[in-house]
């Protein structure tokens, strides 16, 4: 049996879910493919890939988070933008890395060595550029900037597919309050003007469903209503002090740093 599930949303389009609770995804062109975000690379990637395609592949990171990112280390390089860089190295030091294969061992994962996972050698990680366009053969896909989740965070609009992955960019449950997170009103601003863009629906980092275009009105209700004194005790990272703001079934996560309020 396969570490990943693999769902195939079109003939162009699979998603693989990383057990530890990620999607990435892989776009299939005529002349190349391209892979959004690489889990947590526990299990290679690169050998399920090869079950459906033998193109040659770019990998491109929607963000610095280590769940995203950590499985570029089975890749030469990979593309992201600038502005997470800081968080990319956070997230892939060494330490985490050897505490994830650990984490994965102890979770019944085999065949892991959490000290040769730890020494992989980073990728060359290339300058992703807002606008830029990776032209796969008969499909292009432009980088979107989605900042919020964090200040590098990028979207991947599939042109002819009206498909936009959104990864952490755009989601019913956003974290807003991470030290790397923008403001919320920020984050608001950017909803509505990739909500103007051309797509049917868009895909996220961590459900495994089409969202119709829509839902966007709700991302940007809740992120416009948002204010702290709505908003309730998150209890997830406690450290960070976050609150939550919900309506129906989409909620953001704050802190009185990125919500914008100020004790009297």
């Amino acid at each position: 049996m396969s570490y990943y599930k693999i769902d195939k949303f079109e003939d162009w389009l699979y998603r693989f879910y990383d057990p530890m609770s990620v999607n990435c995804y892989l776009v299939i062109g005529e002349e190349k493919a391209l892979l959004l975000d690489t889990g947590y690379g526990i299990v290679p990637l690169m050998p399920e890939i090869e079950k459906l395609t033998t193109l040659p592949i770019t990998v491109v990171l929607s963000h610095g988070h280590v769940d995203h990112v950590n499985g570029a280390f089975d890749f030469d390089e990979a593309w992201m933008h600038e502005a997470d860089l800081d968080v990319l190295k956070e997230h892939t030091a060494k330490e985490w890395r050897k505490d994830l294969a650990e984490e994965a061992i102890g979770n019944g994962v085999k065949g892991v060595d959490p000290i040769a996972h730890a020494n992989k050698k980073c990728p060359d990680i290339k300058s992703l550029q807002i606008g830029q366009i990776f032209d796969l053969g008969g499909l292009n896909c432009e980088i979107i900037a989605m900042p919020g989740h964090s200040a590098g965070s990028v979207g991947l609009l599939i042109k002819e597919g009206c498909v936009l992955i959104s990864a952490d960019g755009a989601s019913h449950l956003i974290w807003l309050f991470l030290h790397e997170s923008t403001s919320v009103k920020a984050y608001a601003d950017m909803l509505e003007k990739v909500y103007q863009l051309d797509f049917d629906y868009f895909l996220t980092g961590h459900t495994d469903v089409k969202n119709p275009k829509s839902d966007f009105e709700k991302l940007i209700s809740v992120a416009r209503n948002a204010t702290f004194e709505k908003g309730k005790p998150y209890d997830q990272l406690p450290e960070l002090e976050g609150y939550i703001y919900a309506e129906d079934d989409t909620a953001i996560v704050f802190s009185k740093r990125t919500i914008g309020y100020e004790e009297k």
